[in-house]
């Protein structure tokens, strides 16, 4: 199983990504990370994921091989940092 995490979790992701990666049967969302908790929290319980308000910590504490963030461009370049570091797939999603 392919273990994703989601940082950010937005119109984007509720709409789109979450969901989408629930349609893939290799794919597990083992994680949410928002730093509005109750975001973070909601997307854990309805996708089966656990909840994080802190992406380094979520990083620290899981066993991941990718990370999508969908979050303001200021946490791109420090998510992204952080998982490349530790050989974890990054992928972002830039705004239009």
């Amino acid at each position: 199983m392919f273990k994703v995490a989601v940082v950010g979790i937005g119109e984007q992701s509720w709409d789109n990504i979450l969901p989408s990666l629930a349609q893939i049967t290799s794919v597990s969302t083992v994680a949410t990370c928002d730093i509005d908790k109750n975001k973070a929290d909601l997307a854990a319980v309805k996708y089966g994921a656990k909840s994080y308000c802190d992406y380094n910590l979520m990083i620290e504490n899981e066993e991941l091989d990718a990370i999508i963030v969908a979050s303001y461009p200021d946490v791109h370049y420090k998510v992204a940092k952080l998982a490349l570091e530790r050989g974890i797939a990054i992928f972002i999603e830039k705004p239009p």
